[in-house]
């Protein structure tokens, strides 16, 4: 049975979704305008200490456009199904799936 814990299911996936376009916008604009590649500022980078940064910010960050649309899409199709039913539990699933796939990558 869905619980209701307030707010838009839609909303919340959407706006995950703008936080990876608009990172990828900046990993973009950075990369050609000033020659900065955030991949190795955020990026994980096994065994090295510089690389325990990326555990967090590696999931924001993708090789190109056809990587952000083929995540985009599992996280919209994947994302409604799981929103709708209970956000905060969505919330609590990604977070700490993000943080054992960065540390998992680190090792």
């Amino acid at each position: 049975m869905p619980r209701e814990d307030g707010g838009s299911a839609v909303g919340t996936v959407l706006s995950g979704l703008g936080t990876l376009w608009l990172v990828f916008g900046a990993q973009v604009v950075l990369a050609h305008g000033i020659g900065l590649d955030l991949a190795l500022l955020g990026g994980v980078r096994p065994w090295e200490p510089i690389g325990l940064v990326g555990i967090v910010t590696a999931h924001w960050l993708h090789a190109g456009t056809a990587h952000l649309v083929a995540n985009s899409t599992a996280l919209l199709v994947l994302g409604l199904v799981a929103a709708s039913y209970s956000r905060s539990l969505t919330a609590t699933a990604v977070g700490t799936s993000a943080l054992l796939a960065g540390i998992t990558a680190w090792f």
